[in-house]
């Protein structure tokens, strides 16, 4: 038991030391479709929905059934040997009765059964194994496409911490700058000590926006790892906050989410596919109920071989006296049962009635989520305009901060401050493709079939 856990304890953490940080948005998607337990769960759940279509078509095979059995019976009939005179040829004979049923006895037999009519339960019961089936997929589908959403989140919402904080930093830094100028200024006694305390409370203020943008990038970066399916290790967490913003977001802009989510085989209207299939479930119970009103016919070919002795079940078993074949058909029709199945029949209809309706809001529900997805996209893209052109006033006023400063009309902090600008506009619009790009994938999706 002692080996067994050293040996336990050492593959586990051969594991943990195995994992590895993908290195881009496709291979987080990977690794989480590879890592995430609910991916185990739907195989699992597609696993068993295939063995149920199995069970199903097992009804449409004959059944061979061996038996065997021994026994010892003690009978007690209460009469005693009873002794009579029988005539035969003038001749008056002693006959003695007596009970004599040989108490131990054996048999053995082998029957062939093959239904030929169950008032379509057994096409009725596939029906529904291959409904369920479907909707297994489905499932799946749908838990998959919710993967790639977390995943698709929680990557971007990395990037854009990143930004954020890089935002922060400039920000900080050109503030310790001020801070200190407008300290010498105070001490020269060209600027008031008031202003210079502004300066200085101002760059404490970004120094804890600061501490608060690097906790929500950890943040940030732990449920990046538990949407990858990754231990939130601290060395993980270290790793990936030092770390640059992805590569990608320099070209995020031509980053194209139906070709990068192209191998991942995803499909469309999932939602609406896994209800529909739920209703043809709950359609074919209802045949399966009807069925119990009637009969089952039943084609059937046995032998049979038994036996009985006094001496010993030994000897019921070895000499076995009585062998017998048969061949026929049995009728079986239920003619009463308290009601039973007439309220299978309508539980089983309200269920499906049920179901339709479920259908119906699974299909205005994946299409108000469309066309919300849709809009958000276009919303995007209209903000992104803006922004470029923000950007590109920045890019002006910093060209203007330049030529001030080289003809000594600003300051290298105002010049500073200008370029920290365009550098904010360049961030937001890199941020807000970031955002058009989750909306694209959101809405792709999404996408209604």
């Amino acid at each position: 038991m002692h080996v067994l856990s050293v040996f336990l304890l050492s593959t586990a953490l051969h594991a943990a030391q195995a994992q590895v940080l993908p290195q881009d948005y496709v291979g987080a998607l990977r690794q989480a479709l590879a890592n995430r337990p609910e991916i185990g769960v739907d195989s699992a759940g597609n696993a068993m929905a295939s063995a149920k279509v199995g069970e199903a078509k097992a009804a449409f095979m004959p059944t061979l059934t061996a038996y065997s059995s021994i026994q010892h019976t003690s009978v007690y009939s209460g009469v005693s040997p009873t002794g009579v005179s029988v005539n035969y040829a003038n001749q008056n004979l002693p006959v003695t009765f007596t009970d004599s049923l040989p108490p131990n006895g054996a048999s053995t037999g082998l029957e062939l059964r093959y239904n030929l009519y169950a008032g379509r339960a057994d096409e009725a019961r596939l029906d529904a194994a291959h409904a369920g089936q479907r909707a297994a997929a489905a499932s799946a589908q749908i838990t998959r496409k919710q993967v790639v959403e977390d995943v698709t989140r929680a990557y971007w919402t990395v990037v854009k911490a990143k930004l954020d904080a890089r935002r922060i930093r400039r920000a900080l830094d050109l503030a310790h700058a001020e801070a200190e100028a407008a300290g010498v200024q105070a001490r020269d006694g060209t600027l008031a000590n008031i202003e210079a305390d502004v300066k200085a409370l101002s760059a404490q203020v970004l120094e804890t926006e600061w501490r608060n943008s690097q906790r929500a990038l950890a943040d940030s970066i732990r449920n990046y790892l538990l949407a990858v399916g990754i231990d939130t290790k601290p060395q993980y967490v270290e790793m990936l906050q030092q770390a640059s913003p992805a590569d990608e977001v320099e070209h995020i802009g031509a980053l194209d989410p139906n070709t990068m989510l192209a191998g991942f085989d995803l499909v469309g209207a999932a939602e609406v596919k896994k209800e529909i299939a739920e209703f043809d479930g709950a359609t074919a119970t209802i045949v399966q109920a009807r069925a119990d009103k009637r009969p089952r016919l039943d084609f059937l070919v046995g032998y049979n071989s038994g036996g009985r002795s006094a001496a010993g079940l030994d000897n019921a078993i070895t000499h076995y006296k009585r062998d017998f074949s048969y061949v026929g058909l049995q009728l079986s029709w239920k003619l009463f049962d308290g009601f039973y199945t007439d309220s299978r029949i309508d539980y089983a209809v309200a269920k499906a009635e049920k179901q339709r309706w479920i259908v119906k809001q699974a299909q205005r529900d994946a299409e108000h989520a469309w066309q919300n997805k849709s809009s958000r996209v276009t919303e995007l893209s209209e903000k992104i305009e803006l922004a470029e052109k923000q950007l590109a006033l920045s890019e002006a006023q910093r060209q203007i901060a330049e030529m001030r400063l080289a003809t000594k009309r600003s300051s290298a902090l105002q010049t500073r401050a200008a370029v920290n600008a365009v550098e904010d506009a360049r961030d937001k619009v890199t941020g807000l493709k970031v955002d058009l790009f989750v909306a694209r994938v959101e809405a792709m999706l999404a996408r209604v079939n």
